[in-house]
């Protein structure tokens, strides 16, 4: 029997640079490389690097001819040390104020036309981890994305 992983993809833009969050066994995942691009970082495999493996994670994928694209995801908990490394708060407010509502948005509506999937996004139960990690004083788009859950 074939083995089906089920995760939740949401897409966003930030000033014209795409972004992809993934969300898989309730937790979101970001696309590191989208990131590094927003925010003006240029190596993206040594920031991967300096985050470790507890925040990061690679995933590579087999075009027809024979191509590898690798696609590095990155927690929130990794984000939130980038963004603040780098001094990006415009980005991690826009996380916060477009990603996240969008997310969420995303796992209600899928919990409401595939109640089978109630079980995959425990993180649609609250998000109070996700908004501390990303920035403990910004309090209104917390109170906003608590009434989503």
């Amino acid at each position: 029997m074939m083995h089906v992983s089920k995760m939740i993809v949401v897409r966003r833009e930030y000033r014209g640079q795409p972004l992809v969050v993934l969300v898989r066994n309730g937790r979101p995942w970001f696309d590191f490389k989208a990131v590094c691009q927003a925010i003006g970082v240029k190596d993206v495999e040594g920031e991967a690097a300096l985050l470790g493996d507890g925040h990061v994670t690679c995933v590579d994928t087999y075009d027809e001819d024979g191509s590898v694209n690798r696609i590095i995801k990155c927690s929130v908990e990794g984000l939130d040390v980038i963004l603040d490394r780098r001094q990006a708060s415009a980005y991690k407010a826009w996380v916060i104020d477009v990603v996240m509502p969008a997310v969420h948005h995303a796992i209600r509506t899928i919990i409401r036309k595939h109640p089978e999937a109630a079980a995959l996004p425990p993180v649609a139960e609250g998000v109070d981890w996700l908004i501390d990690a990303l920035d403990a004083g910004h309090a209104e788009p917390a109170v906003t994305l608590g009434c989503l859950a």
